[in-house]
């Protein structure tokens, strides 16, 4: 068997199980992170898998018509070794392959969480600036007048803290992996005061401000 045969048995051995493993789990992550219905878990856990299972099952014949083919010109010694290393490989990357998996899935989730809190803010200050513009302009400054509070928002829910009075709201979270955010402008002063409910929670500060 040649070395560059050799190559594309072995890298292809050891890559097209765990291969089409993590482009499951990667694309059901994407797939989720857009989509919450139950259309996208039956994409996710039903047709991610069966289009892994193809792909390895056509890896898989391409390897063995390889292994066929190649057979005679190869010692047994050689096939052996080969078939070890093989195994051997697949012990120590299974378990590497998981914990990879395993930190990647919190991270990812913490990332979206932090940019789902990162647009709730800017839509929070957005509001108040628009509230000022109002107020600049002979408008009437209640809290159904501003737009960026009734817009939608993923994961959050603006609610007023004042009905007469678009200077003030809270975003309300609708899941318990965030927290809640508020902001607070005195027209007099000029200054603000931006709250938030748990330090610990993404976009929340040390002393719960933002």
């Amino acid at each position: 068997m040649k070395k560059k045969d050799k190559f594309i048995f072995y890298l292809g051995g050891i890559a097209s199980p765990y291969l089409s493993l993590f482009i499951w789990i990667i694309a059901g992550i994407i797939v989720l992170s857009i989509l919450f219905s139950p259309l996208s878990q039956i994409i996710t856990f039903i047709v991610f898998p069966i289009l892994g299972f193809k792909y390895i099952r056509k890896v898989h014949r391409y390897q063995l018509r390889k292994y066929i083919r190649d057979l005679e010109q190869s010692s047994k010694d050689k096939i052996s070794s080969l078939a070890q290393n093989w195994w051997t490989l697949h012990v120590v990357i299974f378990p590497v392959l998981l914990i990879l998996i395993a930190i990647s899935i919190p991270a990812f989730n913490n990332s979206r969480s932090y940019n789902y809190s990162s647009a709730i803010k800017y839509g929070l200050v957005n509001g108040v600036k628009e509230c000022i513009v109002h107020n600049a302009d002979n408008q009437t400054t209640r809290f159904g007048d501003v737009q960026s509070f009734s817009a939608n928002y993923s994961k959050f829910k603006i609610e007023s803290l004042d009905p007469n009075s678009c200077y003030k709201a809270k975003a309300v979270p609708t899941n318990n992996q965030n927290t809640w955010f508020e902001i607070d402008f005195n027209n007099e002063t000029g200054k603000v005061s931006k709250t938030c409910g748990d330090s610990s929670k993404p976009g929340c500060e040390e002393g719960n401000t933002w």
